[in-house]
C-alpha cells in the first residue's frame, strides 16, 4: 500500500488567523443534533478553511468569556456551516439563538488533514470512518478528495437514526457502493458499532491507502487499532476543551509519542500511531 501523504502540518501557518463578524442565518434541529449557518460580514473571503481546520466562535454573551471550538461542515464563499450537539451551556445557548444574531468567528485554526497531492491521488482508495458528530470535519476531506479522483468509502455509524449526521447529504456526494452505515439500535445500517462494517471491509479488501477518523475517543482508538493491525496508515482528529484555541493556555493537550502536543496547535489531526490512547483516555479532562 502506497499510503497517503503524511504532510499534517502543511497547511499551518498558510495564513494568518482573522477575527471576523458573523450573523447567523439558520439554526435548525436536525433530530439528534443542530445545524448552524452563519455568514461573514465584512472581511468575506478572507476565512479560507482547509478540510480538518476548525473555528472559534464568539456567543457575545458577557458572562461566557471563553470562545467555543468547532469543526466546519461546510465553508461556500461567506457562508459557514456548523453540525453541534448541546452538552454544555455554550451549546445550550446557541440553540436558542435566532436569525440575525450577531458572533464573531476566529480562524482558520489547528492543521489539517493531509491530502494526496494531485499528480498522486488519482485511483487511491481511502476509508472515512466517521461517528457521530465527527462527520462534520469529514464532509470537505471527502468532496476535496473526490475532486481529486479519490476512491472513497465511509462508515458513517451513531448511535440511532435521528445521530446520523448528514446521511442524505453523504448519500448524495458519494457513489452508490461508498457509503456504509452502522447504528446501535439498528435503525439505519448495520446494528452495532463501526468496528463492525470496518472489519467487513477491511475482510474484503485490505488494499486501502490509508484512514481519516473522526468521533469520540473510544470510537477512534478501536478503529485505529484494527487499520494499525492491518498496516493500513490513518489520521485522527483530536477533540479536547480548549480554553484559547491558538496554542497559549496548554490546556487541550494530549499524549503522544512525540510528548504532549496541543490539540488546537499541533492538532487537532494526528497520525494515529503517535496518539497513546490509554494515556489519552486517563488524561482526558470531562
Amino acid at each position: 500500500m502506497s499510503g497517503c501523504s503524511d504532510n499534517v502540518s502543511g497547511c499551518l501557518g498558510s495564513m494568518s488567523k482573522v477575527i471576523i463578524p458573523a450573523r447567523i442565518v439558520a439554526n435548525e434541529s436536525r433530530g439528534g443534533y443542530y445545524s448552524l449557518k452563519v455568514c461573514l460580514g465584512a472581511a468575506e473571503g478572507e476565512l479560507k478553511l482547509k478540510p480538518g481546520q476548525f473555528i472559534e466562535l464568539g456567543l457575545g454573551q458577557s458572562d461566557l468569556v471563553l470562545r467555543r471550538p468547532f469543526s466546519v461542515f461546510q465553508a461556500k464563499g461567506c457562508e459557514l456551516e456548523i453540525l453541534y450537539q448541546v452538552v454544555g451551556e455554550g451549546t445550550r445557548r446557541l440553540r436558542d439563538m435566532s436569525m440575525g444574531t450577531e458572533l464573531s468567528v476566529m480562524g482558520p485554526l489547528g492543521n489539517c488533514w493531509p491530502i494526496p497531492d494531485e499528480s498522486e491521488a488519482a485511483g487511491q482508495r481511502v476509508l472515512l470512518l466517521a461517528g457521530g458528530i465527527g462527520a462534520a470535519p469529514l464532509a470537505m476531506l471527502a468532496e476535496e478528495l473526490l475532486a481529486r479522483d479519490v476512491r472513497v468509502k465511509l462508515i458513517l455509524a451513531a448511535r440511532g437514526r435521528d445521530w446520523l449526521c448528514e446521511y442524505e447529504w453523504f448519500q448524495r456526494l458519494l457513489p452508490s457502493d461508498g457509503l456504509m452505515v452502522a447504528t446501535d439500535d439498528g435503525s439505519v445500517g448495520v446494528a452495532g458499532m463501526i468496528t463492525g462494517p470496518l472489519d467487513l471491509v477491511l475482510q474484503r479488501d485490505p488494499s486501502y491507502d490509508c484512514a481519516y477518523i473522526c468521533g469520540p475517543e473510544p470510537m477512534m482508538a478501536a478503529c485505529a487499532r484494527r487499520c494499525n493491525e492491518e498496516g493500513l496508515a490513518s489520521w485522527v482528529s483530536m477533540e479536547r476543551l480548549m480554553a484559547c484555541g491558538v496554542g497559549a493556555c496548554l490546556s487541550c493537550v494530549a499524549p503522544t509519542t512525540k510528548g504532549l502536543q496541543r490539540v488546537c496547535a499541533d492538532g487537532p489531526v494526528f497520525a494515529a500511531k503517535e496518539v497513546m490512547w490509554d494515556e489519552a483516555r486517563a488524561s482526558r479532562v470531562r
